[in-house]
């Protein structure tokens, strides 16, 4: 034989497949729903569509500053972006959160901050920085933040985050991490609503006042008995808290016993 048929034999050789080989696994069809997105394994159909969509309430959503994105904060424990033209999920943050509350961009679009709370517990919980571009976590803002579902606002400027901390609002240093005012609401019950003004320097907030929350006309009694609940509740020392208590158990469907209850559970909040 040939040099140059010996080499074309090697080649030959080579390159056909062996028949006692087992043939490998033959690869999963992947199916596609109306819009484009992979359905999974064994499904041939979606009704409606993924995008835009989470597995649990949606607590917050923030536009990134170039509008282009849409961050979404979920119960789900995600917080996810997503393309804002076409509702693709672009990425997650990385790590799931405990009932995430609030979500928004820094002015500069590079980073997200987040809070969180479990609704039914009175503990406060942290505020996190993450890349928003990558999902990763970059640093912890403060470990003592908002406590259950507040209110939760960043100011234009991205250096204050202010949350409603019952009938008082705090407002955070964000490059330092450190509380920078801390507003008593005189005569508020609640603060339901905090918002910066465009220029950062103003915060403008929905509360709920004493007389507000009371129903119905009051009489000079009923006004006296409602206005003893209030400064019990704002003394908050143990003996103005006892005294609350008492009240709290006494003729049930007293306006005066109905008040000082609500005043105790908002006390153990």
């Amino acid at each position: 034989m040939s040099p140059s048929r010996f080499v074309a034999a090697l080649v030959l050789a080579a390159v056909v497949p062996d028949a006692s080989a087992e043939p490998g696994p033959m690869p999963r069809e992947i199916r596609l729903d109306s819009f484009g997105d992979p359905l999974p394994e064994g499904a041939v159909l979606r009704l409606g569509t993924t995008r835009l969509r989470h597995g649990q309430w949606v607590r917050s959503v923030a536009f990134s500053p170039d509008g282009r994105e849409l961050a979404s904060a979920s119960f789900d424990g995600t917080v996810r972006i997503w393309d804002r033209a076409t509702g693709k999920e672009l990425r997650r943050l990385e790590e799931r959160i405990a009932e995430p509350q609030f979500v928004a961009y820094t002015p500069d679009g590079r980073h997200l901050i987040t809070t969180q709370g479990w609704h039914d517990s009175p503990r406060p919980n942290g505020i996190r920085m993450w890349d928003a571009r990558t999902g990763r976590p970059e640093r912890s803002l403060a470990e003592q933040g908002p406590r259950r579902a507040a209110a939760v606002a960043l100011s234009p400027d991205g250096k204050r985050l202010a949350w409603v901390d019952g009938p008082a609002v705090i407002v955070l240093d964000v490059a330092s991490g450190r509380p920078a005012l801390h507003i008593p609401m005189d005569r508020v019950v609640q603060v339901s609503q905090v918002a910066f003004a465009a220029d950062s320097n103003r915060l403008a907030v929905g509360a709920e006042t004493l007389l507000r929350k009371l129903d119905g006309p009051l009489s000079g009694e009923a006004l006296r008995e409602a206005r003893a609940v209030e400064v019990l509740e704002r003394m908050g020392s143990p003996a103005a808290n006892a005294l609350l208590e008492r009240l709290a158990a006494g003729s049930p469907g007293h306006p005066l016993t109905d008040r000082a209850a609500t005043a105790v559970r908002r006390l153990a909040h």
